[in-house]
């Protein structure tokens, strides 16, 4: 018989349970281990979902107010330009009523003009709509 750590002699049996015991805990860690790592994972996916969730709402309130506000620009812009279009008609109507023959210079010179830029093909668009493109950053990676 050989004898044991401890200095006493191994019996056959002892030996069989022994390499039994070490066999089932062999094979039974990877199966522990991994089914924890499976179960943090599936955790972490969650976790991570809920703090894309927290940024990706909080932008969309941001983008939801920036479209509230270019629509306040907008409105905001065409009242403007539809006074300016009031005041240019009112100024127009006097100076037309103060002296008709300078009247029709202005008209000539700005008929002019107008001719001008369309033979060069400019032309004045008023766009109020920007564009929002929204990228959140996920765990302070840049």
């Amino acid at each position: 018989m050989d004898k044991g750590i401890l200095g006493k002699p191994v019996t056959r049996l002892q030996g069989i349970i022994t390499a039994l015991l070490l066999a089932c805990f062999i094979a039974f860690t990877p199966i522990m281990v991994f089914g924890r790592i499976e179960d943090y994972e599936w955790r972490n996916g969650f976790h991570q979902k809920e703090i894309v969730e927290k940024r990706v709402y909080k932008v969309e309130n941001k983008v939801s107010e920036l479209e509230h506000r270019v629509q306040n620009a907008e409105v905001n812009i065409s009242t403007q330009l539809a006074l300016v279009d009031a005041a240019t008609d009112r100024l127009q109507n006097a100076m037309y009523e103060a002296d008709p023959n300078s009247m029709r210079k202005l008209t000539k010179l700005q008929l002019k003009e107008a001719e001008e830029k369309a033979a060069k093909g400019i032309s004045i668009k008023q766009e109020a709509s920007p564009k929002i493109t929204v990228n959140p950053i996920i765990n302070g990676n840049h």
